[in-house]
């Protein structure tokens, strides 16, 4: 099964930025540093979704990204990398991200063209 995230889905999450909908059982879950991490917990499957909102003053978008991209730096600060490499798909580099999670949880894999980010 492949998921997509539509246009539509990503305009809604746009308005959020401004106006936040929180109704249907969303819960503050934690609030440090002005960012609020929300859940609502989904039956169904027994997990939680989660919405983040929020801003860092202090750090540029550019030294955010140069952080976060920084795959040997990022190694020694996120404590849920198990794996961080680039890979070679069909001659594209991708970035694979294997995220540790504590038991019960599974960890999970992650993959991304880092060029398609902006």
């Amino acid at each position: 099964m492949t998921l997509h995230f539509q246009e539509e889905n990503f305009q809604d999450a746009w308005q959020e930025l401004d106006e936040p909908k929180l109704e249907g059982g969303w819960e503050l879950f934690v609030e440090t540093m002005g960012i609020k991490i929300y859940r609502l917990y989904r039956e169904q499957s027994g997990l939680y979704e989660y919405k983040v909102f929020g801003s860092l003053k202090e750090c540029s978008p550019e030294l955010c990204a140069d952080v976060y991209m920084d795959l040997e730096y990022r190694k020694q600060w996120d404590s849920y990398v198990k794996e961080l490499c680039e890979k070679q798909c069909n001659e594209t580099t991708l970035i694979y991200w294997e995220v540790k999670y504590p038991f019960p949880l599974s960890n999970r894999d992650v993959s991304f063209n880092p060029k398609s980010l902006p």
